[in-house]
């Protein structure tokens, strides 16, 4: 009888493992993904400066993209911000 609650246990602790261990991953992964997004979007601004040195856009329409991109990163962060986080 003590071999069955001996298996039922490390069951139950087996089941608990694989159930929290997305959870406490998921506080690490909004940083990543945080970093991810400020490096996606310095390398876009890079691309718009190199674009423009290339002469492929004009500075009206550089300036017009940056703006945009600049917009974007704000509301990334803002929405980031004020996303519920699980605890």
């Amino acid at each position: 009888m003590i071999w069955f609650w001996i298996i039922a246990g490390l069951l139950v602790l087996g089941a608990l493992a694989a159930l929290l261990r997305p959870l406490l991953w998921h506080a690490d992964s909004g940083a990543r993904q945080g970093e991810a997004a400020a490096a996606l979007f310095r390398r876009q601004l890079a691309d718009i400066d190199a674009e423009l040195a290339q002469g492929r856009l004009g500075p009206d329409e550089a300036a017009a993209a940056r703006t945009e991109i600049t917009r974007r990163m704000l509301a990334s962060w803002f929405t980031s911000r004020s996303a519920p986080r699980a605890r």
